[in-house]
């Protein structure tokens, strides 16, 4: 196998060759400078990702990094929700654009971010979600919002948990640029839609707070176990 087969085997989301050329240099340089300035190698523990058909991919916010690694994570491109205010510098914005932001008028957690997230998981689209809404100060996981499910229920969606460490220390909030620092990520199973239903006893609500609580340990796990020291 050649060296470029087992990088691309290793790393989904650096090749992409259907972009067009300005966004595939763009995200290959974004993928490229993960690999070597953060030694961000992701794994996958689980089946594979759908190739095609409305995903939420939800990760544990740490730093502004993070949708680039949740890029770097899945072989899909990702949609995620942005301020509209992060595209009044048209440099930014257009670098935020080719990453896969969609401009909407708050943080996504209002009417009008559902209704966007809607949109683009009924067009089949993967988009990316942080169900603490902000970034973490020290790397530890703050309760969830329960959003997610709700679109997941709402449009047939997959929801694929993704864990993140080392990315607050990579680049704190303190911090106006990042340093080098190794950041992992662990890829966990998907969650079909079905699997969201209510179980027996359960009533709508109860089955919603029983997914956000074990997507929640699922991810607090894999981060613990990515942080443990080696034996």
């Amino acid at each position: 196998m050649s060296s470029q087969e087992t990088l691309k085997r290793k790393s989904p989301g650096l090749f992409r060759p259907s972009l067009s050329p300005v966004p595939f240099t763009v995200r290959f340089l974004s993928r490229l400078a993960c690999y070597v300035y953060f030694r961000f190698f992701p794994r996958r523990k689980g089946a594979p990702m759908p190739s095609k058909g409305p995903v939420i991919v939800v990760m544990n916010h740490q730093s502004y990094l993070d949708p680039i690694l949740a890029e770097v994570s899945c072989p899909r491109m990702l949609r995620f929700l942005a301020r509209s205010t992060l595209f009044r510098n048209r440099l930014f914005g257009g670098f935020i654009s080719i990453l896969g932001a969609v401009p909407i008028d708050r943080e996504g957690s209002g009417l009008g971010g559902l209704k966007k997230a809607v949109e683009l998981l009924e067009g089949g689209s993967a988009i990316l979600i942080f169900p603490e809404s902000t970034r973490s100060k020290d790397g530890t996981i703050a309760d969830f919002k329960a959003g997610f499910v709700w679109l997941a229920r709402r449009t047939g969606a997959t929801i694929l948990p993704i864990a993140v460490s080392g990315a607050c220390r990579a680049w704190p909030r303190s911090n106006r640029l990042p340093r080098p620092y190794k950041i992992r990520a662990t890829v966990l199973d998907p969650i079909r839609p079905e699997e969201l239903a209510p179980r027996e006893g359960e009533t709508e609500r109860d089955a919603e707070q029983r997914a956000v609580r074990e997507i929640r340990d699922m991810i607090i796990a894999a981060k613990a176990g990515m942080e443990a020291p080696k034996k």
